[in-house]
């Protein structure tokens, strides 16, 4: 990985090196694309696009040369990143944020030129921090953010996830709340998380404001409730009673049959692992789906993980963290 991105980052871009970085970019971009779509939250079609072509064109400027046939982009995020000889995890975890920056400002160019309701929201929100909102507006990797710090070494930090996002912001607004509130409220949601950025990509902002305003037409929030009354405990709470619907849903089904009871186990354990890390104790965001699995199963080696267990842990996972959010949100 470190050899792919130094090649790409260099003053002659080596051709293969290219060609490998870009088909990464593409397949993290259409994972995170099938997410939104499975999630309800996208529908490719309303672009007229396939998946495939919809994350090609997300992440094409990501690959744009300059006269001297660089790219500027990549250079620009990856050369510091590069420095200090980081680890495996820590390059797959960078270049997953800025795909993942890349597809939002994308969804948002196409979204701006066919739903001018969530651009309109972009305006307004840009205009509550310009007019006294707690944030500030700048640009970062290629892209508008709202920042509530002016220290430069906190955005090494990993992006927290917009649904994640979304989630909390539903606690600490109701429909009365002014774009102001909003704003204010993405800064405490962020700086209360210090394992995260404390910024956030302005149309990320918009996309789940605009959802939590859509959530509470049907269910209205007392406003002002406290993010730290729900953060710990709460949400641990949230998190097991998911693990044990998802133990419940498809022990039945896939143990004896695809899997032996004790590697199933090992499954939703380190599924809870993964959560934990990801939303209630966030800290080790980068560990690899390997590194947590692993000492549940102690000889297991990377090849067979690649080999027998990846697709299907990774399953699990997406399953447990899709009924975790859907329980955060019923429950705020």
């Amino acid at each position: 990985m470190y050899t792919t991105l130094a090649a790409c980052t260099a003053c002659v871009p080596e051709r293969q090196s290219v060609a490998r970085l870009v088909d990464l970019c593409f397949r993290m971009a259409k994972v995170y694309l099938r997410r939104r779509a499975m999630a309800g939250r996208l529908n490719p079609n309303f672009f007229g696009l396939t998946l495939d072509d919809l994350a090609l064109d997300c992440i094409a400027d990501l690959f744009e040369r300059d006269e001297k046939g660089h790219f500027p982009q990549l250079t620009a995020y990856f050369e510091p990143v590069l420095k200090g000889n980081p680890s495996r995890a820590r390059l797959l975890g960078a270049t997953r944020r800025l795909v993942f920056s890349k597809v939002s400002e994308g969804l948002y160019r196409r979204y701006r030129e066919a739903d001018p309701s969530l651009a309109k929201l972009i305006r307004n929100l840009r205009y509550a921090i310009r007019t006294g909102g707690a944030g500030r507006e700048l640009r970062l990797r290629g892209q508008l953010w709202i920042a509530f710090t002016d220290d430069a070494d906190a955005f090494s930090r990993p992006v927290m996830d917009e649904e994640f996002l979304q989630v909390h912001l539903s606690a600490n607004v109701n429909a009365s709340s002014s774009l102001k509130d909003v704003v204010d409220a993405v800064g405490e949601v962020l700086l209360a998380n210090p394992a995260y950025a404390p910024a956030f990509p302005l149309v990320g902002v918009a996309s789940a404001v605009r959802d939590v305003f859509d959530l509470m037409a049907d269910s209205p929030l007392p406003k002002g409730t406290s993010l730290n009354e729900l953060y710990r405990a709460d949400l641990h709470e949230l998190l097991g009673a998911s693990r044990d619907r998802v133990d419940r849903a498809m022990r039945q089904k896939y143990v004896g049959v695809k899997l032996s009871p004790r590697t199933f186990d090992a499954y939703i354990r380190a599924a809870e692992d993964c959560l934990c890390a990801e939303f209630v104790e966030p800290g080790a965001d980068d560990a690899s789906h390997f590194d947590v699995l692993r000492p549940y199963l102690q000889t297991m080696t990377y090849e067979d993980f690649r080999a027998n267990h990846r697709g299907r842990f990774q399953y699990v996972v997406k399953k447990m963290r899709g009924e975790f959010l859907e329980s955060a949100r019923r429950h705020l």
